[in-house]
């Protein structure tokens, strides 16, 4: 009875440890898969910053954009997110403009004036040519395409007109 009790004690003493080893190499994989993974994690976080500046998907109009096209449950939804957006970067052209005439002498706004009415002229022609030969190619896919290439249109004036008032006031 004796050796039957030593030997259950050697058996759980040598379960025991090999319990533990197994539990210590299993905590060392898990560390080192988590450490990985936290890793991958900051690149992919470096990744999205870096794409963002890149991009320039930065700018909470842009962001609310993508948020409303992610939410959109149908076209006329995806209609109504660029129009948004076209709403507002016009309001961002607006007040560079605004801006403009607050901190120019007359002879430099009446350039940059000039400057915007040709810009008013080709994004006419610009428009025209989206919805001849986007919008209206056929098909209901097709009109948030016309209207995220206007987006942009319009985005790009607005940036650029911000850029030279930052450059013009030493803003950067």
């Amino acid at each position: 009875m004796k050796k039957i009790l030593i030997m259950f004690f050697i058996f759980l003493l040598l379960s025991s440890t090999v319990f533990l080893i197994q539990k210590s190499v299993y905590d060392n994989k898990i560390r080192l898969v988590n450490s990985e993974l936290l890793k991958l994690k900051e690149e992919n976080k470096f990744i999205n910053e870096l794409n963002d500046k890149l991009l320039n998907n930065n700018n909470p109009i842009d962001k609310k954009e993508k948020e409303c096209l992610d939410n959109a449950q149908s076209t006329a939804d995806s209609l109504n997110c660029c129009d948004i957006a076209i709403q507002e970067w016009e309001s961002e052209i607006e007040k560079y403009m605004g801006l403009f005439k607050q901190t120019m002498t007359d002879d430099e706004y009446s350039y940059i004036q000039r400057n915007q009415n040709s810009w008013k002229k080709q994004n006419e022609s610009t428009t025209e040519i989206i919805s001849k030969y986007v919008f209206n190619h056929g098909g209901t896919m097709y009109y948030p395409v016309a209207s995220g290439i206007y987006v942009q249109e319009i985005k790009q004036r607005a940036e650029f007109l911000k850029l030279i008032y930052e450059i013009y006031n030493n803003e950067i």
